[in-house]
């Protein structure tokens, strides 16, 4: 894939890059308002990972949303998905997740793992909408906004059950 070769009528994306930290901590600071963000060091980190991949997307000039992956053997784990505030509700997401499933696939893999708090329903409906399934939950692993203990979903994609 090239650099911002990939277009469609939800933005241009291009692969994320080790160069990518700064802008990738201010989409998740603007994203996730309610928590306390990964810094640009923190997602260097990230992006330096054993199998570490993604996308990040743009409309117009302005990168507008990422998905940080990382791929061990045949199973993925989506690290980090985020979508600005300004750019929701475009379909920016469902094609970050096309993406990721294109790449996993073309990888050999065959399970796309992810964890999300339960009281996230908006991402809990794109998930779901995506066949995503839970396969587990860890109780307390987030805070909420009140600083209550939220539960965290696993859920899995399986390309056998998927279609793909």
């Amino acid at each position: 894939m090239s650099d911002l070769a990939m277009e469609s009528g939800s933005g241009r994306y291009r692969q994320l890059g080790r160069g990518d930290a700064a802008c990738l901590a201010e989409l998740q600071a603007a994203s996730f308002a309610d928590t306390q963000p990964w810094d640009a060091k923190a997602m260097a980190e990230l992006l330096a990972m054993p199998g570490a991949f993604g996308f990040v997307v743009y409309l117009g000039k302005q990168p507008r949303g990422y998905l940080l992956a990382r791929l061990a053997a045949s199973e993925a784990e989506i690290v980090s998905l985020a979508v600005h505030p300004v750019a929701r509700r475009k379909g920016l997401a469902q094609a970050l997740l096309r993406l990721l499933v294109r790449q996993v696939a073309a990888q050999g893999g065959d399970r796309v793992f992810l964890e999300v708090a339960e009281t996230n329903v908006p991402a809990r409906r794109l998930y779901d909408g995506f066949a995503f399934r839970e396969v587990g939950r860890r109780p307390g692993y987030y805070r909420g906004k009140a600083g209550e203990a939220v539960a965290a979903l696993i859920m899995a994609y399986t390309f056998e059950s998927s279609g793909s």
